[in-house]
Order: structure tokens, then sequence, then C-alpha cells
């Protein structure tokens, strides 16, 4: 009985990934367009692991990163997390620098950041 079940899984399983794969391929032309059109808001990989290396370069190179977190490993961990959420970080340095500025305005309980 449990074997039946674990083969009723596998083939629940394999089922799935196949019908993902013709969705997917049904899909590709819309989703080559859609990137086609936003392709200026697409955050690209490379751009943001290279401009994290050279902003991570001071840091790693002040030695206070290896005062505070001496163990090798944990410092790229660091780094990794710091890279896999570098757009989120920057919008939010963004946000803020606008908030501190004065160009950031509460209207009707929204907030919209005034041309500064």
């Amino acid at each position: 009985m449990e074997e039946k079940m674990c083969e009723l899984e596998v083939y629940r399983q394999q089922r799935e990934k196949k019908e993902l794969h013709i969705r997917l391929e049904r899909e590709r032309p819309h989703i080559t367009k859609m990137r086609e059109i936003m392709r200026e808001q697409i955050i690209d990989e490379n751009s943001v692991n290279n401009t994290m290396k050279k902003e991570w370069e001071p840091i790693a190179s002040s030695g206070v990163l290896e005062n505070d977190i001496p163990d090798p490993q944990d410092q790229v961990a660091i780094r990794d997390v710091l890279t896999r959420h570098y757009s989120e970080i920057s919008d939010l340095y963004k946000w803020f620098s606008a908030v501190n500025s004065g160009c950031v305005e509460e209207v009707g309980g929204a907030y919209q950041v005034l041309c500064c």
C-alpha cells in the first residue's frame, strides 16, 4: 500500500513538472515580450554583482569587518545576503534619503516623492 502511494506521488510530481514545462513553453513569447517592455526596470544581476563587489572592497579592506565578524565564512554569508537584497537596500536608502531631505510629503494618507 505504501509503495503504491509513493508511486502515485512520483507520478503526480512528474505530471506537474511536465504541465509546468508545457505552460512555460506556451507562455515564453509573452514572457519575452514583457521582458522587452520592462527591460529598463528589470534588475541586471551582473550589474548588481559588479556594483556590490566594488562596494564590498572598502568594507573588507577597512578591517572593521574582521574586528566585528572574525569568521570568514560569516563574512561571505553577509556579503551574499547583501548582494541578494542589494536592490531592496538601495531602494530603501533612496527612500530614506528623500524623506530626510524633505522631498517626501504625505498627501491623503499616502506618501509622495516630490521632485528634488
